[in-house]
């Protein structure tokens, strides 16, 4: 399995979706404390800069200002649902060797702001693999595409 060490992918070994769903959930975990021990400060710093990516409002918060304050797998079909600051929720569909289809945020968007009316929602689309064609995932409005 290992023709070129250097072109190492976890998902070539956590091939479900559930895996990957998994490691977004342990990642973000380590925003959900403002300090932790040293060894585990690469990782909350990590996990941060992830979310800052998925919610573009908190680029210019302190690393420290940031926290996972909610953080769920498979919730109401969703695959990783994270609250941060208890402000913002952050809605990803994840998905491996699929694609978008059947306006999955969509849907998840209303069923996360009937249970948390007061969050501002993102929605965030993530995708390993190969996809050739973005046009439904751009009509959801995901930025960055």
């Amino acid at each position: 399995m290992l023709n070129n060490p250097l072109l190492n992918n976890l998902f070539n070994y956590a091939t479900s979706e559930l895996s990957q769903d998994a490691f977004i959930c342990w990642l973000l975990s380590f925003a959900a404390h403002e300090e932790c021990d040293c060894s585990n400060l690469s990782l909350r710093s990590c996990a941060v800069e992830l979310i800052k990516e998925f919610v573009p409002v908190l680029k210019d918060i302190d690393k420290s200002k940031i926290k996972v304050t909610d953080l769920k797998q498979q919730y109401m079909s969703v695959d990783v649902f994270a609250v941060v600051n208890e402000t913002y929720g952050i809605i990803i569909d994840d998905k491996t060797d699929t694609k978008e289809h059947d306006n999955q945020l969509e849907r998840y968007e209303v069923i996360i702001k009937d249970k948390f009316p007061n969050l501002q929602l993102y929605k965030v689309y993530y995708k390993t693999g190969f996809q050739s064609d973005y046009t439904e995932v751009k009509k959801d409005r995901i930025p960055d595409f």
